[in-house]
């Protein structure tokens, strides 16, 4: 996994991978990866959590941000 920058310096996400159609998150303070996919998120909301996680910001406010994405991850 790669370190997420955190450009706020206040992110609870500590590190993602990237993925054709996934991207896998690892949140501060836990040691579960949460992986949110095309088919359980949708290809529009994995695309701009790429996006936010390759710019090092705002990643976490978008998942709080879309309840469909807050609760469509599978634990791994």
């Amino acid at each position: 996994m790669e370190r997420y920058l955190n450009r706020s310096g206040v992110s609870l996400i500590e590190a993602y991978e990237l993925g054709p159609q996934h991207i896998k998150i690892k949140f501060v303070r836990n040691a579960k990866i949460y992986c949110y996919s095309h088919a359980g998120v949708g290809n529009e909301h994995v695309e701009a959590m790429k996006q936010l996680a390759s710019e090092g910001s705002g990643l976490a406010q978008y998942v709080a941000a879309h309840p469909e994405v807050k609760y469509g991850y599978d634990r791994i």
